[in-house]
């Protein structure tokens, strides 16, 4: 897993705009290492339908690949493509259309026999939400992933975009396990399934999806309040608050004094030039429809080009919680350090547990040492009771060497168990250091993971040792 910077996100999703930008194309290495590619099957520009638009990246040095989603068309763009987006924006985004054909076509799918039954203006009504959830484009954002997904399975996949792009890949990201990086995209927390909205709340996405918004767009940051996304929201250059405070000029001009006291007498006083003094009315806030105005004309703050980045590419604007903290570093790139510092971690626990008992697990146990790098102690040594011979022979045990094998691994299971425990609570506390919650799933499937291997572990060498003590006796038996 190779970090991807916040300046390649924010350059897929501002070129993809670009109509002409085509795999074939010279342009199509819009960033170093990075070629665009069309999977086949794949539907990547459906201007002429819903309106739905989109580009894939792939790096083949780190096998990642980008999914740009394009945000909604300009308004010099075909009338057709920029009015589906601005329809995709009313009833999706803010309607909350999405959801509600998704959950219409999952009933559709589960109950087909019911709807049969139903009388045929009743059908119809079925088959046109059916129509809509297949032509819509947060139903082609996640179609597109899995086209992706079949064509590239062992790449790494993670979504960006712009305004109604941004949406989309939060949307496909938190579905399908991926990370993911947005501009002034739209809050989509309500189109999710509540179960996902679940771990929303809980804050299971904080450091795999990230939106860079800024507070002065409606469009990403609310009109009225902060809107949270999926994942963390990082405003730039000021907190939501500060930015949205109600401002209005009011014009000043101060009067001179004439260099002629007559003139000055009988004129009055000359008065300076007009300049217009900003004002800031304390716990008030701008009103949505001047925010919305500069948004999208005026201060044109829904643009990306409010957006920084340092010489590595990180983002370099001042960044801010929603609850207005100023934050320190790059968060994303700490997430990403501390998701390595996790990974190795549990591969430093797997690789103790293997090292000590691979040689009880058989085949699975070599097979994890070569995996993982380690040597298991004692193989190769006198007391391992791993038999066989390459050219087919017999290798002759005795009785008492079986029971000494059965014993041995019998023996094992106690300290395996009790290594077993004691790595989980290792790994589970070097976890707990971290103020990181989207490492909890980490913990989770690790810690999964160390209690399947333990029980199966136990249950294997157990009954292997009872085959063993089986054999044992009945050739003592047959010597008899």
């Amino acid at each position: 897993m190779t970090f991807i910077s916040d300046k390649t996100y924010w350059t897929i999703a501002d070129r993809i705009y670009d109509r002409e930008l085509t795999a074939k194309d010279s342009k199509s290495r819009v960033v170093p290492d990075w070629k665009i590619i069309e999977p086949e099957g794949a539907m990547l520009h459906d201007t002429n339908g819903s309106g739905f638009d989109a580009t894939v990246f792939y790096n083949e040095k780190t096998d990642q690949v980008i999914i740009g989603y394009r945000g909604t068309e300009p308004p010099d763009r075909p009338k057709w493509s920029v009015a589906m987006d601005w329809g995709t924006d009313i009833n999706d985004v803010v309607g909350g259309r999405a959801k509600t054909l998704e959950e219409v076509h999952q009933y559709y799918e589960n109950n087909k026999g019911e709807v049969d039954k139903l009388p045929p203006q009743v059908q119809s009504a079925f088959h046109q939400y059916e129509a809509q959830y297949q032509n819509n484009q947060f139903t082609q954002a996640q179609n597109l992933y899995d086209v992706v997904k079949k064509q590239y399975p062992s790449a790494e996949i993670s979504t960006t975009g712009h305004s109604l792009g941004g949406a989309e890949a939060e949307y496909v990201a938190v579905r399908n396990g991926l990370s993911s990086v947005s501009y002034n995209a739209p809050s989509i927390v309500h189109l999710l399934p509540d179960d996902l909205q679940k771990k929303v709340k809980n804050g299971d996405f904080q450091k795999t999806n990230v939106a860079y918004v800024n507070p002065k767009d409606t469009i990403g940051s609310g009109a009225k309040d902060a809107k949270p996304h999926v994942g963390t929201t990082y405003f730039i250059n000021n907190d939501y608050k500060t930015a949205n405070e109600a401002k209005f000029t009011i014009p000043v001009s101060l009067p001179i004094k004439r260099e002629n006291k007559w003139a000055d007498f009988f004129l009055g006083p000359k008065w300076s030039h007009i300049v217009y003094v900003p004002i800031t009315l304390p716990m008030m806030q701008q009103d949505p429809i001047t925010k919305f105005y500069n948004s999208i004309m005026g201060e044109t703050t829904h643009s990306m080009d409010y957006f920084s980045f340092n010489a590595d590419g990180n983002i370099s604007n001042p960044l801010y919680t929603m609850d207005g903290q100023l934050v320190e570093g790059n968060p994303r790139l700490q997430a990403y350090e501390q998701r390595l510092a996790a990974e190795a971690k549990f591969k430093e626990v797997m690789g103790d547990l293997v090292e000590h008992y691979g040689g009880q697990m058989g085949a699975f146990g070599h097979l994890a040492a070569t995996a993982l790098g380690v040597n298991i102690m004692g193989a190769g040594q006198r007391g391992a009771y791993f038999v066989g011979n390459k050219n087919g022979g017999t290798i002759q045990l005795t009785p008492e060497e079986l029971k000494h094998a059965a014993n041995q691994m019998r023996s094992s299971l106690h300290g395996f168990s009790s290594d077993t425990r004691a790595s989980i609570q290792l790994f589970q506390a070097h976890i707990g250091t971290s103020e990181s919650q989207s490492l909890t799933p980490i913990a989770y499937s690790a810690t999964a993971t160390l209690d399947r291997i333990n029980r199966w572990y136990q249950e294997s060498i157990t009954e292997i040792a009872e085959y063993i003590d089986r054999k044992g006796q009945e050739f003592t038996m047959v010597d008899q």
